[in-house]
């Protein structure tokens, strides 16, 4: 069972983190002055084939790159197949034995693979067969796109997609989240309690328009 407190709540601090600055080499040297220089690539809008992502880490690498965001999901897409939860599958999606090939590609050239699943916002996709996990603002009109952060099943839900996931990015050493883009939690001190720790309730306190 993943932790509630120990990790949803990673995603609030996670995107707090300052820029550090421009990274550059120094000359006639190969110390740099910033020690993570990453890119992020958004396969869960736009898929991109698995020899070009391969193509693209190898580009990195020669270029001192060492950290690739790997934005996996979104409203459009899960990109990667889940087992647990087949009504999520569907489109273009990466099979978990391409996933591992993928991590052990990267970890070969000196790039760490980053996964990056966007929640509770950005859930369109996940919760598209799951409409009874979708938030309702205060007039009872159902967010495609955000997880009903106020329900256990929701909840439990939102864990298992992410244990599963887990496995599949079993070397990865940290992940990404989305947690500021929904706007609940950014308006509400009651909701970011209750999805740090799973304790209290919440409501949303606008109609919200874009999760």
């Amino acid at each position: 069972m993943v932790n509630r407190r120990g990790f949803f709540g990673f995603g609030l601090g996670v995107a707090a983190l300052p820029v550090v600055g421009v990274a550059r080499a120094e000359p006639g040297g190969e110390a740099w002055s910033v020690g993570r220089r990453g890119v992020l690539i958004d396969v869960g809008r736009k898929h991109f084939g698995m020899p070009w992502l391969l193509r693209f880490v190898a580009y990195m690498a020669n270029l001192g790159l060492n950290e690739l965001h790997f934005h996996f999901s979104e409203n459009e897409s899960v990109r990667i197949v889940s087992d647990r939860y087949p009504e999520i599958n569907g489109g273009v999606q990466y099979s978990k034995a391409e996933i591992g090939e993928f991590m052990r590609f990267a970890a070969g050239r000196g790039v760490a693979v980053i996964p990056d699943f966007d929640m509770p916002g950005h859930m369109g996709a996940a919760l598209r067969p799951h409409p009874e996990f979708q938030l309702r603002n205060r007039f009872g009109v159902p967010l495609a796109s955000a997880l009903d952060i106020t329900g256990e099943a929701a909840l439990r839900y939102a864990e298992g997609l992410v244990e599963e996931y887990a496995e599949v990015f079993a070397d990865a050493t940290r992940w990404g989240w989305g947690s500021t883009s929904f706007s609940a939690l950014s308006r509400s001190s009651s909701c970011i309690r209750i999805w740090t720790t799973g304790r209290g309730s919440c409501s949303v306190p606008t109609p919200l328009s874009t999760i």
